[in-house]
C-alpha cells in the first residue's frame, strides 16, 4: 500500500497544495482523507503508519529474544516475508528516503538515503548485520557495533549524535501526526501537544473547527496547562 502526499494535476482544492524547494517539479498536499465502506481497510492503513512510527520511536529499547510486532497476512505467500516500510520525507530541510524490514526475531534490512542538491546519496544500507556506509564511515561503523539485531540503526544511533539519524527520528516523533479514532486519549494528547508547540498548526486546527461547524472552538489540556503554571511559579 502506498500513501502519497504528492499532488496530482487536478486543480480543484488548489489551496490544499504547496511547493517546496526540495521537489521543485511537484506540489505537496497539506491534508489527505481516506474514505470508503465499513471494513474496507481504511483504519488498517493508518494503523500500519502508526506501527511504522512507533517502531522507530521504541526500537532502541528492543531486546534480542523478545518477539517483534510481526503479524503477516496468513493466507498467501506474504506469510513468509518480512514486514517492510518505507517513507520519503523532508526533515531539517533535507529530503530523505528511509525504510526497513523485519520478521518476528530481527531487523533483516534497513536503508537511509538523502538527496543533497537533488542527487541520491547513500547514508547507509544494512543487510542483517552487514552495513555499507558512504560517508562518515568510521564514525558510523563504530556506532553500528551498538546496534542489536532487533533494533533499528536509526533509532540507536540518533542517541550517539548521528545527524541524519536524528533528522529521521525527529520527523517520526515530532512532525508526523497520526490520529486514529480508536485511541482517542492518545489522539487528543498528541493534538494538544502539537497545538502547544506550533502556532501555525494551532491556527490550522481552529480553522478546521470553524469549517466543521460542530460548536467546538478550541481544545486545551488542563493538566498540561496546570503543570506549565506550576513550573512558572516554581522558577
Amino acid at each position: 500500500t502506498i500513501i502519497s502526499m504528492e499532488a496530482t494535476k487536478d486543480k480543484r482544492l488548489s489551496d490544499n497544495a504547496f511547493s517546496i524547494e526540495q521537489l521543485p517539479k511537484s506540489k505537496i498536499l497539506k491534508l489527505i482523507t481516506a474514505y470508503g465502506a465499513n471494513a474496507s481497510g481504511k483504519t488498517s492503513v493508518f494503523n500500519a503508519m502508526q506501527l511504522f512510527t512507533n517502531f522507530i520511536r521504541a526500537s532502541a529499547s528492543h531486546t534480542d529474544g523478545a518477539p517483534l510486532n510481526y503479524t503477516p497476512f496468513a493466507f498467501d505467500e506474504s506469510e513468509k516475508e518480512p514486514t517492510s516500510f518505507e517513507a520519503e520525507f523532508i526533515s531539517n530541510g533535507i529530503r530523505y528516503q528511509y525504510g526497513f524490514g523485519y520478521d518476528s526475531e530481527r531487523i533483516v534490512e534497513e536503508h537511509l538515503y538523502k538527496y543533497p542538491n537533488g542527487r541520491k546519496m547513500i547514508v547507509f544500507e544494512r543487510d542483517m548485520d552487514e552495513y555499507v556506509f558512504k560517508s562518515d564511515s568510521k564514525f558510523r561503523a563504530e556506532n553500528a557495533r551498538r546496534v542489536r539485531k532487533s533494533c533499528l540503526y536509526v533509532s540507536v544511533c540518533s542517541q550517539f549524535n548521528d545527524k541524519d539519524c536524528i533528522n529521521v527520528l525527529k520527523w517520526a516523533t515530532e512532525r508526523l501526526l497520526i490520529l486514529i479514532d480508536n485511541d482517542m486519549s492518545y489522539a487528543l494528547d498528541m493534538l494538544t501537544t502539537f497545538m502547544d508547540r506550533d502556532e501555525k498548526f494551532r491556527s490550522m486546527v481552529h480553522r478546521a473547527f470553524r469549517i466543521a461547524d460542530m460548536g467546538i472552538t478550541d481544545v486545551k489540556d488542563r493538566m498540561k496547562n496546570a503543570m506549565k503554571t506550576s513550573n512558572g511559579t516554581n522558577s
